[in-house]
């Protein structure tokens, strides 16, 4: 996915052209096409507005895209976005008078729906999305993110106006932005893994635009609003036979996949389990249908450290679809951080540099090609949740419960659950599950930011078992951020069919007895796509946590780890003597307890690489990462 950088400056000050191509010049990591910057000039002066791209071309369209983007040398743009049902916006734009070719870029398609309906384009648009226009004429900035905050996007209100980017390493790099940390956001991690506020970073002057937001800058004011919510129906979707909900739902299960497979040499991370194999089987077809390219499938596998199936499962998959498998050892992956060589340090923490989710497989596949499918939220979209049997009395269709029953029965031999008691622990607000609370928290610390009360109000709030509405959650856009080229340094992009708006839209209409059931609605659709072994599969978990299950087998931390424990990152925020103490026993702790400490050793990791790349980055004269950038001067595509 392309980086870019948008700076605006209050009462007309003049951009900076030098700052803006050294942080142009910054992304080329995860830009490598080509960098270009637009200035807004008045004459030979730089203007109050200044963009900055570097390109890496995803599609076919893109092959021949050119950002900051513009028609008329008033509206420019720069994005990271790719745009689902082009089919469908460019019939919508025709209709209202636009001249748009069929191959054109996805950011002149975001351009011309700005130039049609303004602020309100964001409702026209589907797919993964960032972008930033700056309108001369209304002299203001505007831009907006996905629905589902796949693709980020940041910001800083400085001294001088205000800097975004989709690369929160690029903003640390601006000279205003203040490198203070937001401790909140730093406690919510270390108990979460990630803040509970969207809009947090772990750095108090840069925040983060929440999904399904747009952003408008003008006159130094800024102004967020939420443009989208999840859509809930009254009703169930009630067709007249049974086969209809698996044909609808194959039909918009293969046109989110198809849609994301506009490029050569796709990759996919596939487990053994059901929803990545599902969508293998789609892409694969689709790949093999346009005569071109070809598929690749990776996946994590456990040989030693505990029992893992994974092997035998994907490639019974691979070998039934026809594509090869690469199979990437976890084990290996478990080695010191010191030997991890990153482009930028990472947006969050997650395991550590070398272990971040997904690394080798994308490394592996940069070789290859630069778009990589994931299984992500398959679980949410396609599972049960407890609730539905009160949906159905509520929205008046009681009488559709019998058939649900009986339907039930046909398929399964037996009454779906009723699921009483998570009904009942609901009501009373008594989760299944809570997260453990760190012993090892530095006092002062804990009670200045009421850490123990942030984790009751997160057990009040706890959303038991599978909820629809889990699917929107902030929560997903960690595991997207770790995904992001921005966050790994490595050029590929990562793509989430089942994020798709119009499979979702589809879905939450689908009556819940007997289609999510175990997921009944997908495995009868991959009936003949998928070996009946893994078709069938039930749902499996590793059996314990790597880092956890290798230090039993080990008899505690590796010496890397503990030299990572003792330095001066994590000063100020853990009791250094319980911390070395739950370290150093992982026999005392649950995985789930020593996860949290090793958590705490990866965003150690984290504020080590940003101390480590800031002295190395401000050393160094401006605009040295690359040679320097095209200057855009009113040139339209």
């Amino acid at each position: 996915m392309s980086g870019f950088i948008a700076q605006a400056n209050r009462d007309q000050q003049a951009v900076d052209p030098i700052l803006l191509q050294t942080l142009t010049d910054f992304l080329a990591f995860r830009g490598p096409d080509r960098q270009a910057l637009w200035v807004g000039a008045d004459g030979d002066r730089p203007g109050p507005a200044g963009l900055g791209h570097a390109l890496l071309a995803t599609t076919y369209e893109s092959a021949q895209e050119r950002q900051p983007t513009t028609f008329d040398d008033q509206v420019w743009i720069v994005s990271d976005a790719r745009v689902d049902g082009r089919r469908e916006l460019i019939r919508q734009l025709r209709e209202s008078g636009r001249d748009v070719d069929d191959a054109a870029p996805d950011v002149e398609l975001i351009l011309h729906t700005y130039h049609v309906w303004s602020e309100a384009c964001v409702a026209h648009l589907i797919g993964d999305f960032a972008f930033v226009i700056w309108d001369a004429g209304a002299q203001r900035l505007f831009a907006a993110c996905d629905q589902f905050g796949v693709t980020p996007f940041y910001y800083a209100e400085v001294q001088s106006g205000l800097v975004c980017s989709n690369t929160l390493a690029c903003l640390r790099r601006h000279p205003e932005v203040p490198p203070e940390r937001d401790e909140q956001a730093i406690g919510d991690t270390l108990i979460f893994g990630a803040s509970l506020d969207p809009a947090a970073t772990l750095f108090a002057g840069i925040r983060r635009l929440p999904p399904a937001h747009k952003l408008s800058w003008s006159a130094g004011r800024l102004r967020i609003e939420r443009y989208w919510r999840l859509p809930e129906y009254d009703r169930c979707l009630d067709l007249a036979r049974p086969e209809e909900y698996t044909e609808q739902f194959l039909a918009l299960f293969r046109q989110a996949v198809v849609d994301r497979l506009r490029t050569d040499h796709p990759g996919i991370l596939m487990s053994g389990g059901l929803d990545s194999t599902a969508i293998a089987a789609v892409a694969a077809e689709a790949v093999r249908s346009r005569g071109a390219g070809d598929l690749q499938a990776y996946t994590w596998v456990y040989d030693w450290l505990f029992p893992d199936d994974e092997r035998q499962y994907a490639g019974l998959a691979g070998q039934f679809i026809g594509i090869p498998v690469h199979y990437i050892s976890g084990e290996a992956a478990l080695t010191p951080p010191e030997t991890a060589r990153l482009a930028a340090p990472p947006a969050v923490p997650v395991a550590f540099a070398h272990e971040q989710d997904g690394l080798s497989h994308l490394r592996q596949h940069a070789a290859h090609g630069r778009v990589m499918l994931a299984g992500t939220g398959g679980d949410i979209a396609l599972l049960q949740e407890s609730s539905y049997w009160l949906k159905r009395l509520a929205s008046g269709q009681g009488r559709g419960l019998w058939s649900d029953i009986q339907q039930h029965r046909r398929v399964f031999g037996r009454r779906p659950p009723l699921y009483v008691r998570d009904l009942a622990r609901r009501y009373f607000r008594r989760p299944k599950w809570v997260p453990p609370y760190p012993r090892w928290f530095d006092p002062d610390f804990a009670a200045r930011w009421d850490l123990p009360g942030r984790l009751d109000s997160f057990v009040k709030n706890y959303q038991i078992r599978y909820t629809r509405a889990r699917i929107a959650a902030p929560t997903w856009v960690l595991s997207f951020t770790r995904s992001d080229p921005g966050h790994t340094g490595i050029p590929v992009e990562v793509r989430h069919p089942f994020f798709d708006l119009r499979l979702l839209d589809f879905l939450f209409r689908v009556p819940g007895v007997p289609w999510f059931f175990d997921k009944y609605l997908l495995r009868s659709a991959m009936r003949g796509l998928l070996p009946e072994a893994v078709r069938l599969r039930r749902k499996q978990t590793l059996a314990s946590w790597p880092r956890h299950a290798l230090a039993l087998r080990e008899g505690g931390p590796a010496p890397w780890m503990e030299r990572l424990a003792e330095g001066p990152e994590l000063q100020g925020f853990v009791d250094r003597a319980a911390f070395l103490k739950a370290l150093r026993a992982p026999e005392q702790s649950t995985a789930v307890d020593y996860q949290l400490v090793v958590g705490a050793l990866s965003l150690a990791d984290l504020l080590r690489q940003e101390a480590q790349f800031d002295q190395a980055y401000h050393s160094q004269p401006a605009g040295h990462s690359c040679p320097p950038t095209a200057l855009i001067k009113g040139e339209g595509p």
